[in-house]
């Protein structure tokens, strides 16, 4: 097996540099592979070749700075920018006792750090795998709860770029490096200290294949705002009817009630279903107080409401298992409930549990970026069509003031 190809020990052997003799060395280069743009930034890709075939002429010394530019960067609080993510944010609760970052994808960004100035940054599958690996290394490593928004099977097999959503550049790296800690297989986790979790079950729902088909008739649409509105499926038509009595159906789903059910404290868990209710409560009440003057508006009016449900299908199975209680073994029952956890989900997604947070009265600690919310033009979100051409929304934030350390 090839050590750098796994976060962890790749981390574990960079770390320990002074340790290793010169022959070491030179066998720990040979083991690399033509390097990715991710880890060596400051290696000219095509010298590569030539620099294994020519091991042997460096002294230790050279050998050793070789290796340290392929380590990820550290978490360094000075002039430092995190690449791939919109906005980032630090919750705290003290009462409840849990310490969260939360982290903004838009999927449909096409501007990161490399694109602009800023030449010392640290992409956020890093910026996650140094928080990981400085935990495991530190004296009392803690429990980290890792949430990233991947559904159940995606990853399972193998690690496939066709299987993800175009534009999720920040989300299909990590998604990738945390595979064999998403999943139940035969590969074992690397990392002693995280318990992963996938948290789309979006998929396992007719609902959301019938979604996207809606997504795309609306689409057509918007090149014909005057054009036919198409047949709607059963399911979409219950939700038009009486999406809060859809919805009530939807957390009393097996799978979604399981989590409910294990949250223990039940003011947390009555606050949880009466949030989500609002938010579709929210868009029903603009459903019923629209005002349509062509059947694009029609298509739009019922999107809000579809996608409410859809987007909430994932939001309300992550949030419960955030607040919910584990069965673990009587020596870990301090990590029976979630304390220390890293979020990295759609924006959309993001802003739902950010509003979930402060109806919880928990701290904003910190927080850079924004996120907005502006799929209304669907046809700009997923042709990319003029006027939005000219938008770029940039993933790339300094992060100069992050707290250091983490979770504090």
């Amino acid at each position: 097996m090839n050590p750098f190809n796994n976060g962890y020990l790749r981390a574990k052997i960079l770390n320990n540099l002074d340790n290793l003799n010169e022959d070491i060395l030179i066998n720990i280069l040979n083991l690399l592979k033509p390097p990715s743009k991710l880890y060596l930034s400051d290696l000219q890709h095509e010298l590569w070749d030539n620099l294994l075939n020519n091991l042997n002429k460096l002294d230790e010394d050279e050998l050793k700075e070789i290796l340290n530019l392929l380590q990820p960067k550290k978490h360094n609080p000075n002039n430092l920018y995190l690449n791939g993510v919109r906005k980032f944010s630090y919750y705290r609760h003290r009462g409840l006792n849990k310490r969260i970052y939360l982290l903004y994808d838009r999927h449909d960004a096409n501007g990161t750090c490399r694109y602009h100035v800023h030449k010392n940054y640290i992409s956020v599958s890093h910026w996650i795998l140094n928080t990981i690996v400085t935990n495991e290394n530190s004296k009392n490593p803690m429990l980290i709860d890792l949430f990233l928004e991947t559904g159940e099977e995606i990853f399972s097999n193998k690690f496939s770029k066709e299987n993800i959503i175009p534009g999720m550049h920040g989300l299909i790296p990590v998604i990738g490096e945390y595979n064999n800690c998403l999943y139940r297989h035969d590969k074992k986790c690397p990392y002693d200290n995280i318990r992963a979790h996938w948290t789309d079950i979006r998929q396992n729902f007719s609902i959301y294949t019938k979604f996207w088909i809606y997504y795309y008739e609306t689409i057509k649409l918007s090149e014909q705002p005057s054009g036919k509105l198409g047949p709607l499926s059963p399911d979409i038509k219950n939700i038009l009817h009486d999406p809060i009595s859809y919805f009530n159906k939807v957390l009393n789903l097996p799978r979604i009630k399981k989590q409910f059910d294990n949250i223990t404290e039940a003011d947390i868990r009555d606050k949880l279903k009466e949030y989500l209710l609002a938010r579709v409560a929210q868009e029903k009440f603009k459903y019923d107080n629209r005002v349509n003057t062509n059947n694009y508006e029609i298509a739009m009016s019922r999107f809000y409401i579809i996608a409410t449900i859809t987007i909430l299908l994932m939001d309300s199975y992550l949030l419960a298992r955030l607040f919910r209680t584990f069965n673990v073994p009587e020596k870990d029952k301090e990590n029976a409930k979630v304390t220390n956890a890293i979020i990295f989900v759609g924006g959309i997604h993001a802003t739902n549990y950010e509003l979930f947070f402060q109806k919880l009265g928990f701290e904003e600690v910190y927080s850079v970026g924004n996120f907005d919310n502006d799929y209304d033009n669907i046809a700009c979100y997923v042709k990319g069509s003029s006027p939005c051409k000219k938008i770029q929304y940039e993933q790339c934030l300094d992060i100069e003031n992050l707290p250091i350390p983490l979770f504090q």
